[in-house]
C-alpha cells in the first residue's frame, strides 16, 4: 500500500503545471474561451479592451470538411501519418457588425503596402459588389485613380492572395473558386475543370470529364469532390448576421522585405488579462481575514495565468524565429525548398522537452506569402537521399508531382523511371518510396494514367 501511495505521489502533477501545459497547447480560440470562463469565476480577472476587440474577430467553432479524404492540401503538404497533424479551417460568425469593406481594411493594416498601393486597395475594397467581387474592370479603376493598369493588377493580386475569406476580390464565381484552389495549393487540374467543365461537376460526371481531359478518373473525381466543397460566393455570409463563412487565423505572420525574413506574432494570438483595480484596492484596505484569504487565492490564480500566457507568447515567438531561420529557403523560394526539421532538435535548441514543443505547435498557424500553414507543416520528416544529403519528404513529393504533371500522358512515367529521374537530380530514393509518396498524393500508378 505504501509503495502504491509513493508511486501515486511521484506521478501526480501539480494543478498549476497542468494549467500551464493546457494554456500552451490551446489554440487562440480555445484560449479566449478559457479566459471567458475564468472571468466568470474569478472577479479579480479582467480582459484588456484591445483583446476584447481582437476576440470579436476570432472564430467560434471548427469546421471538419478539410479532414476529409479529399483534402487538397495533402497533394503537397500532408504528413499526418508522420507528424499527426491535420490542416484545419475555422468558421467565424459575423459578430463584429463590420461591413465587408471594413473587414478588408482591417486586414490591409497587416499587409505591407506603400501609400499608393493602399490608395488603390482602398478604392477596390469600397467598390466590391455584394458578393465581394470586383465590380469594374482594371482599366476603369486605373483611369479613375489616374494610375497605370499594371499597378492596379499588382495590388489586386496581393488582395486576392492574402485577404480572407479566400475568393474575395475575384471577378466572378469561377474566379473565386480558382482563387480558393490556389490558396489550398491543390491540383492545378481543378482550375481547368472549374473553367471548362463546371456544369459537368454539378451533374457529377467525373468519367466524362476524365475522358475529355485524358486524365485518370480517380484524379478527376478527387478534383470534383474538392470543387464541390468550395464556396463560389465566399463573401455572402459577411452581409448576414446569421450566416457563417470560412476564414483563417494566423498566430505568426512572416514577411520578406528585400530578402530579409521577419516573423512577428499577430496581435490576437495572446489575450491580455489584467487585475481588477477595485478588488486590488479592496485587498489592500480589508482587514477581514476570510475576505483576504479569498482575494489572495484569486489574485495568485490571476497572476499565474498571466505568467502562463506570457510563457506561451514567448514560446510562439521563439518558434517563429527558429522556423524562419531553419526554413528560410521555403519563405524565399517556395514549398519545394522546405527542409527537414525535427521537434527534438528544436526542443534541444530551446532547452525544453520535446513534448513542450509539440504542445506549442498544436493548433497554431503561420501566415506568409505562400499561404497559411499549421506549424506542424514546418516539421517534415527527413529522407536520406545519399550519404551526405538529407531532404524533406515534402521536397520529394513536390518533385514527384511535378514530374507526373509534366509527363506525356500517352507514355506515363512508372515508379521505376521516376526513381531514376530523381536519382539523376540528386534525390536517391527507392521505387517503393516513390510508390508510397505517389499514393499519398492521390495519384494513380502509370498503368491507370495512360491515355492513348
Amino acid at each position: 500500500m505504501k509503495q502504491r501511495q509513493l508511486i501515486t505521489q511521484k506521478t501526480s502533477t501539480a494543478p498549476t503545471t497542468v494549467v500551464s501545459a493546457n494554456i500552451l497547447q490551446c489554440s487562440t480560440e480555445e484560449l479566449y474561451e478559457y479566459i471567458d470562463r475564468l472571468v466568470q469565476e474569478n472577479p479579480v480577472v479582467d480582459v484588456d479592451s484591445a483583446s476584447r476587440q481582437e476576440q470579436s474577430l476570432l472564430y467560434t467553432r471548427r469546421a471538419d470538411w478539410l479532414r476529409k479524404e479529399s483534402s487538397p492540401s495533402r497533394s503537397v503538404s500532408d504528413e499526418r501519418g508522420e507528424n499527426e497533424y491535420t490542416n484545419e479551417m475555422w468558421d467565424m460568425r459575423s459578430e463584429s457588425g463590420l461591413t465587408l469593406a471594413q473587414q478588408i481594411m482591417l486586414q490591409l493594416n497587416s499587409i505591407k503596402l506603400n501609400p499608393e498601393q493602399l490608395r488603390i486597395a482602398t478604392y477596390i475594397a469600397n467598390n466590391l459588389d455584394e458578393d465581394g467581387f470586383v465590380s469594374e474592370d482594371i482599366d476603369e479603376t486605373a483611369e479613375h485613380l489616374d494610375v497605370d493598369p499594371v499597378e492596379v493588377c499588382e495590388v489586386l493580386e496581393i488582395m486576392q492572395q492574402q485577404l480572407e475569406p479566400a475568393g474575395v476580390c475575384a471577378f466572378d464565381s469561377r474566379s473565386a473558386l480558382c482563387l480558393q484552389v490556389d490558396r489550398l495549393k491543390a491540383d492545378e487540374l481543378c482550375k481547368k475543370i472549374i473553367n471548362e467543365y463546371l456544369e459537368d461537376v454539378a451533374k457529377d460526371k467525373p468519367g466524362s470529364i476524365a475522358c475529355s481531359l485524358k486524365q485518370s478518373t480517380r484524379r478527376v473525381a478527387a478534383c470534383c469532390e474538392l470543387i464541390r466543397s468550395l464556396n463560389p460566393f465566399p463573401c455572402r455570409c459577411i452581409a448576414s448576421e446569421d450566416s457563417t463563412c470560412y476564414i483563417y487565423h494566423a498566430d505568426i505572420i512572416v514577411t520578406v522585405d528585400n530578402g530579409v525574413i521577419h516573423a512577428e506574432l499577430s496581435d490576437s494570438s495572446s489575450p491580455k488579462i489584467i487585475l481588477n483595480n477595485y478588488y486590488m484596492d479592496l485587498r489592500a484596505r480589508s482587514e477581514d481575514q476570510d475576505v483576504n484569504e479569498y482575494l489572495d487565492g484569486k489574485i495568485q490564480q490571476a497572476q499565474w495565468i498571466q505568467r502562463c500566457i506570457a510563457k506561451r507568447r514567448d514560446m510562439l515567438s521563439s518558434l517563429g524565429s527558429i522556423i524562419t531561420k531553419n526554413q528560410a529557403d521555403f519563405f524565399l523560394f517556395g514549398a519545394e525548398r522546405l527542409a527537414p526539421m525535427a521537434m527534438a532538435d528544436v526542443a534541444k535548441e530551446l532547452g525544453v522537452h520535446e513534448s513542450t514543443v509539440s504542445r506549442a505547435v498544436r493548433s497554431k498557424y503561420l501566415q506568409c506569402a505562400h499561404g497559411l500553414f499549421p506549424l506542424n507543416y514546418f516539421f517534415p520528416s527527413a529522407v536520406h537521399v545519399n550519404r551526405d544529403q538529407i531532404v524533406s519528404s515534402h521536397q520529394i513529393k513536390a518533385q514527384i508531382k511535378k514530374l507526373i504533371d509534366e509527363e506525356d500522358k500517352r507514355f506515363p512515367l512508372n515508379d521505376r523511371i521516376i526513381a531514376d529521374i530523381l536519382e539523376d537530380i540528386g534525390l536517391n530514393v527507392s521505387r517503393r518510396t516513390v510508390a508510397k509518396y505517389r499514393d499519398a498524393l492521390g495519384i494513380d500508378p502509370a498503368s491507370k494514367r495512360c491515355c492513348k
